[in-house]
């Protein structure tokens, strides 16, 4: 985006970004400037602010790192969160990686999260 001419950001040598938390955009460029930023990612509200922030601006080399960093922290808890975000970002590896996760929980478990925390497109994949 910074080396097309015709943008203002260019022009400026500035990019306001107004629609994520100042954290967010805080952990991506330490992440950028070498930091560790798994505390960070700790919490699933700050991950998926993450995978969201990389998908608009089109960073792919820190979206499929957070994928792949990500689809090891899955949880009962936070699996549909993430799955639903994966999906609305199409981060395939982390949607993959959560559908697997969810097949193998047990029964009364995987209605739960099936039933109770995806839209009707996700469930479709479990039927």
């Amino acid at each position: 985006m910074l080396e097309n001419q015709n943008f203002k950001e260019t022009q400026t040598g500035e990019m306001v970004i107004k629609d994520f938390k100042l954290d967010t955009v805080k952990a991506v460029v330490g992440f950028c400037y070498g930091e560790n930023i798994s505390n960070f990612l700790k919490f699933t509200e700050n991950a998926l602010a993450l995978l969201m922030f990389t998908d608009k601006y089109d960073m792919k080399n820190l979206k499929a790192l957070f994928e792949e960093y990500y689809s090891k922290k899955l949880t009962k808890a936070n699996v549909a969160n993430v799955l639903s975000a994966a999906n609305r970002v199409n981060a395939d590896n982390l949607k993959t990686q959560c559908i697997k996760f969810i097949q193998y929980l047990p029964r009364v478990e995987k209605t739960s999260i099936v039933y109770g925390a995806l839209d009707e497109e996700l469930r479709g994949l479990f039927t």
